[in-house]
């Protein structure tokens, strides 16, 4: 049979034409193609199709248009159409259904599903032509499924319908045995039928009517009427005839969409599509009746590392069980809302229909919104906060691993600072990052003091784009790196700095996390290595040979996969030998994925570059990767030595920590020097190299110069080895 069953497949996606006939031609079904609808209909004018697979959105003619040709062309317009979408839209499905669709599958496609649903749209389209062949009565019925006929001869014992009828039904072959309307309409498994009988003799003219309907014998059922009323010459009814059809796939698949664009397929929670038209449906009613509303935006703490270095499988079991915690956290009647009777056993979808009800909703990746109705005092969304926070952190076993996370809550409220659902949305974001920035772990409501920040936080962002593509706002400060036994200048740490033409000079600390979060961290990056190995390039023509440069790289620019290619055009363009570079990396960036990490340090390591681990102490790193990474030197966090002194714990840290680089024949960098003590202290310990505001501050590049010829001059007469910088 198949051989002999030609599908025209028709979408603009080469790759995806390609992929379906190869599904279908591997089936033995001649499969044809064509590339939008109008080629589409060359190909129909050509060859008879049994069955037709159509794209939505296509070039030229788009598959709505050509649906609607399809149907104006009497010979073609029974051929059934598989609609492929991508689309989520309820209102375009309704629209192909409309246009003439006979069903649809969405994308990406499951080739084992198509084939099965191809077979069955062909079995359908057998049976429809069967149907046009027979009787008059089927006529209404020559392109459907699962439908059944039946007529009457109103005041008569004449009535018939068809063994389809019967099944949709669910009677017993007796019920087609008794005289009269007993088949179909006095037994009390075909009320619904009976209703509808009497509606066609009361309205006296044709209609439709769709019901739920439930066989004494089997699962609810949809069906759907298509009646057909004649009349005499006294315009009374003598004569009703119809179909009925089984609409139950259908509407569950309707359903299915449904519960697609309005509810998460991970944590079956609702999605922000929902959130939306709910918040505005809560407001509303909210402003309506005086009411208080409350709206809380939780972000996952470190769940990005989480599901880094343990698997999506793992975060989203992790995700699943923070959605449960959350709805267990929302107080007797805060339930997210009310399942939808539905039929068929497909997946339910949801409704809220009580106005104070509350929600928890997925809005995305780790972000999650709990909406609190009808509360007395908008404090009172503090006491479910701490319940969130508190439980959350409580340890969740994943695959026998036990996993630990935090969150961090924003809290707005309508209508003491929010009136409408933007604003709430936008409110509760911005104190969230509030607390984060406070800490994690915590909650933050909004106020006035959170919205100045974070309009400063938005400005600084817009301003540092416009600072990056002028080029002109940025410059280089450089440190000094000193040698502590054999005494000199070995090196500078390049540091960044802007300055605003009308904020002033701006701290590093304001402007380099935005930078990271908003991705403008990969060309300020490149910006300071580009600049950082000119001027070490010019340095070393100005007699400071062998100064090493160091620059610190940032988590996104070391993820980017342009990062060898573009330090290797920077090192060719300066003319900068690879020697005398140096990349600080931070060792919680390292451990974010500890492979990758490995295999992109070997890589820069194999352009002659030196790679150092910098704020060591600070991250979670093992000593068994630290043996692993590809590194030459270790660079312990300034809180070590600044307290090393005073503290007994940290000067032992600091003991330990040289001496774990000099077995792992590594060099150590002390940072953050400031007094004479710490420095004695240091070299003592056996501490390779140092820097600090004790040797001097980060200076401008033409200072730095000065100060370095200064100091080799200095040097060279032994007056001054090493001393403040004045």
């Amino acid at each position: 049979m198949t051989e002999n069953t030609n599908i025209l497949v028709v979408d603009d996606d080469v790759a995806m034409r390609f992929m379906v006939s190869e599904a279908l031609d591997q089936a033995g079904y001649q499969v044809h193609e064509a590339g939008n609808g109008i080629e589409a209909l060359d190909a129909l004018h050509r060859l008879n199709y049994d069955i037709i697979l159509l794209d939505v959105m296509m070039p030229q003619m788009d598959g709505y248009e050509f649906c609607q040709h399809l149907q104006s062309m009497e010979d073609k317009r029974h051929i059934p159409v598989l609609m492929m979408t991508g689309l989520d839209d309820l209102t375009a499905i309704h629209r192909a259904f409309e246009v003439g669709a006979t069903d649809f599958i969405s994308k990406p496609l499951n080739y084992t599903m198509l084939g099965y649903r191809v077979r069955y749209m062909l079995r359908t389209k057998a049976t429809a032509d069967l149907l046009r062949k027979n009787e008059l009565l089927l006529t209404r019925a020559q392109s459907l499924a699962q439908l059944g006929h039946w007529e009457w001869q109103v005041g008569s014992d004449d009535v018939s319908c068809s063994a389809e009828t019967i099944r949709i039904f669910g009677l017993e072959d007796k019920a087609l045995r008794p005289s009269g309307l007993n088949p179909v309409i006095k037994l009390d498994a075909s009320k619904s039928l009976s209703g509808v009988v009497q509606q066609g003799i009361e309205k006296h003219k044709a209609f439709q009517h769709e019901e739920r309907y439930t066989p004494p014998n089997g699962q609810d059922k949809v069906l759907r009427y298509d009646i057909q009323v004649s009349t005499d010459v006294d315009n009374q009814v003598t004569r009703l005839m119809g179909t009925v059809q089984d609409i139950t796939d259908i509407r569950n698949t309707e359903d299915e969409v449904r519960y697609l664009a309005y509810y998460d397929p991970v944590t079956g929670l609702p999605n922000r599509r929902f959130l939306l038209q709910y918040l505005q449906f809560n407001i509303d009613a909210a402003r309506r009746q005086h009411h208080k509303l409350s709206l809380l935006f939780l972000d996952l703490d470190n769940f990005k590392r989480i599901n880094d270095t343990m698997g999506h499988d793992v975060g989203d079991l992790l995700l699943q069980g923070v959605s449960k915690r959350l709805c267990q956290c929302v107080r007797s009647g805060d339930v997210v809302a009310y399942e939808l009777g539905h039929v068929g056993g497909g997946k339910g979808h949801y409704v809220v229909e009580k106005e104070d009800e509350n929600a928890v909703v997925r809005l995305g990746g780790d972000e999650f919104v709990v909406v609190l109705n009808s509360y007395k005092q908008v404090e009172d969304a503090a006491v479910v906060a701490e319940r969130i926070i508190a439980r959350l952190s409580e340890p969740f076993i994943l695959n026998n691993k036990q996993v630990v996370v935090t969150t961090s809550i924003g809290i707005s409220s309508f209508p003491a600072d929010s009136l409408d659902v933007s604003a709430m949305l936008q409110n509760a974001d911005t104190a969230m990052y509030h607390a984060k920035e406070q800490g994690k772990n915590r909650y933050q409501f909004f106020n006035n003091d959170i919205q100045e920040r974070a309009i400063r936080r938005m400005s600084i962002e817009t301003d540092l784009r416009k600072a990056l593509e002028l080029g002109d706002q940025m410059f280089l400060c450089y440190q000094p790196k000193m040698r502590l036994k054999q005494q000199g200048i070995v090196g500078v740490e390049a540091l960044v700095r802007w300055n605003h033409p009308v904020k002033g000079v701006i701290p590093p600390l304001e402007f380099i996390e935005l930078a990271e979060e908003s991705g403008l961290i990969v060309p300020l990056g490149e910006w300071v290595f580009y600049h950082a190995c000119q001027q070490a390039k010019a340095w070393e023509n100005q007699g400071l040979k062998d100064l090493v440069m160091s620059v610190n790289v940032s988590a996104r620019q070391f993820k980017s996969p342009d990062l060898h290619d573009s330090i290797c055009r920077i090192l060719d363009e300066t003319e900068l030998s690879p020697t005398l570079l140096e990349l600080e990396l931070t060792e919680s960036l390292l451990m974010e994925n500890v492979e990758e990490s490995i295999t992109t340090m070997q890589k820069l390591k194999d352009l002659g570059l030196s790679i150092s681990i910098d704020d060591f102490g600070t991250g979670y790193s093992s000593l068994d990767y630290i043996t692993k990474f590809p590194i030459d030197t270790l660079k312990i966090d300034k809180s070590f030595v600044s307290d090393m002194e005073e503290n007994p714990a940290h000067d032992s840290i600091v003991k330990a920590t040289i001496a774990l680089a000099h077995a792992l024949k590594l060099k150590f960098v002390a940072e953050g020097i400031e007094t004479s003590g710490q420095l004695s202290r240091l070299v003592e310990l056996g501490c390779d190299e140092a820097q600090g505001y004790f040797f001097s501050q980060p200076l401008p590049a033409d200072q730095f110069l000065e100060w370095a010829l200064h100091y080799q001059c200095e040097a060279k007469t032994g007056k001054v080895i090493v001393s403040k910088s004045s």
